[in-house]
């Protein structure tokens, strides 16, 4: 993908290459030569524009081809992760659900939280954040201690597919 940033980015210089040159031939229009006839040195301004204009029409196509192929790989890159990351995080989730202690409903009642779980290369749980406030503290503290007594998590089959930051809802309402 690096290949395609550098691509933009010499795009983007050519693109400022050409608008640096029309202002400059724009200026120099006015103070042209007097030994070339007026026709001669309009002619040759008006070339230079179009070879300007050229050059930007194609670096703008350029661009949003870049663009275009930008977009592309990341989209082929989100289907692969998530499809190679679904059976992991499900796994994941079951084994910090069978540790999960659920604090009674009535206590704190159906709402769930979101918790991001950082990882180490080899599966440790190195800390663990919920996305929005958990309430009551207890559902929350209950999830956190599920999470640490599950640690270390299981690595996917695939290292390619391993994420250092994992996302994972939970419900008390949810079964075990």
């Amino acid at each position: 993908m690096n290949s395609q940033i550098a691509v933009v980015m010499l795009t983007v210089l050519s693109f400022y290459a050409a608008a640096m040159t029309e202002q400059k031939v724009s200026a120099s229009a006015g103070t042209a030569e007097t030994t070339k006839p007026s026709s001669a040195v309009e002619a040759e301004r008006m070339r230079q524009l179009e070879a300007i204009r050229a050059a930007r029409a194609e670096a703008q196509r350029q661009l949003k081809e870049a663009e275009q192929r930008i977009t592309s790989l990341r989209t082929e890159r989100t289907k692969r992760d998530k499809t190679s990351e679904q059976p992991w995080a499900r796994s994941i989730i079951e084994i910090i659900n069978q540790n999960w202690l659920r604090p009674p409903i009535s206590e704190v009642g159906t709402v769930g939280c979101t918790a991001s779980i950082e990882l180490a290369e080899n599966g440790e749980v190195m800390a663990i954040s919920f996305l929005s406030p958990c309430l009551p503290q207890r559902l929350q503290q209950s999830i956190e201690n599920a999470i640490i007594k599950s640690s270390p998590l299981p690595l996917p089959t695939d290292p390619g597919s391993f994420r250092k930051h994992i996302k994972a809802h939970f419900s008390p309402s949810d079964e075990a």
